[in-house]
């Protein structure tokens, strides 16, 4: 998922110039790029309202399905254990950061519709925008790892070192996109070029690591879904849990997939100077980068659902 917010500094530099130089060329540049600006602007508009509501639910069923395993556990379990477990944490976190990303990114987008915006403010929603971006960038991957580390340990443990390398690699770039997109707004125009020359290249690489981790992890969901299948007995209380976190981890690969290529999509409409493709296709493109989040996450608080009728069905120790 690369740089969301790379759109909106390439937008603004373009109306910089237009109010600082009112030449016809720079007049004409801008027009090109309205009908895009415009699209994204009524998406911004109608996602944070959705994501806003769904968020709501997210939470709502979260809260639901923790308070549940709460009360079945309420004399056998510690509170931390139950409620503020790292999972839970992790999933509230994705939840909240998601949400916040889309309020000031909607916020930021109201600024660029007005041709008169602040420009200082514009500043300041793109770089908390962003902010919340790259949380959410690095959440996803270590919830990633936290969720799905006992089919890892148990599957491939010699892979462990090498996935923790790759969750190290992957926050570095993740912060580094964050530090060009901040230095964007203040460096000068032949700067802004050179941190845009690189972009690219480390978008490119934060996005090779992260599908390489998540096919990884995918091929070990399926081994392990292949040896249960094959092994035709009845599974044990934490072979259950690892096939409900297996099945839903191959669904989640595919979320993560359609959010890594919409993104990467999307902000290849601003990369040239003159489009690359029409306008419905990057609407289509944006729509789902925006809204793959709220279905990755309804998918993790689907799968703690389904752990815990497992575990209530089991009568095993719920899992987390």
């Amino acid at each position: 998922m690369g740089g969301r917010q790379e759109k909106y500094k390439q937008t603004s530099v373009v109306k910089l110039m237009n109010q600082t130089i009112n030449g016809a060329s720079n007049a004409t540049a801008a027009n090109i790029w309205d009908p895009f600006n415009e699209a994204l602007a009524t998406v911004n508009q109608q996602s944070v309202w959705i994501a806003v509501g769904m968020s709501t639910v997210a939470l709502a069923l979260l809260i639901g399905v923790v308070g549940r395993k709460f009360t079945c556990e309420a004399e056998s379990a510690s509170l931390k254990k139950t409620v503020f477990n790292q999972i839970n944490v992790l999933i509230f976190s994705l939840i909240v950061s998601n949400l916040l990303f889309e309020i000031f990114n909607a916020l930021l987008g109201n600024l660029f519709a007005d041709q008169s915006s602040d420009f200082a403010l514009s500043i300041a929603y793109s770089t908390i925008a962003n902010l919340f971006y790259f949380i959410f960038q690095f959440l996803l991957i270590y919830y990633s790892w936290v969720r799905n580390f006992p089919i890892i340990k148990n599957g491939a443990p010699w892979s462990l070192p090498y996935l923790r390398v790759a969750i190290v690699v992957y926050t570095i770039l993740q912060a580094t996109l964050f530090t060009i997109y901040v230095l964007s707004w203040v460096v000068s125009a032949e700067q802004l070029d050179a941190l845009y020359a690189v972009l690219p290249n480390i978008t490119l690489a934060a996005e090779i690591i992260l599908c390489t981790f998540d096919v990884f992890i995918l091929i070990n969901f399926i081994l392990f879904l292949h040896n249960s299948s094959r092994q035709n007995m009845t599974l044990a209380a934490d072979q259950l849990k690892f096939t409900i976190i297996a099945r839903f981890g191959i669904a989640t690969f595919v979320v993560v997939q359609l959010m890594l290529a919409s993104t990467v999509g999307a902000n290849e409409a601003f990369a040239p100077s003159i489009p690359i493709m029409s306008v419905t296709t990057y609407t289509v493109l944006y729509n789902f980068q925006m809204y793959t989040p709220l279905v990755f996450i309804f998918l993790q608080v689907a799968m703690k659902w389904s752990l815990l009728v497992m575990s209530e069905g089991s009568k095993v120790a719920p899992a987390s």
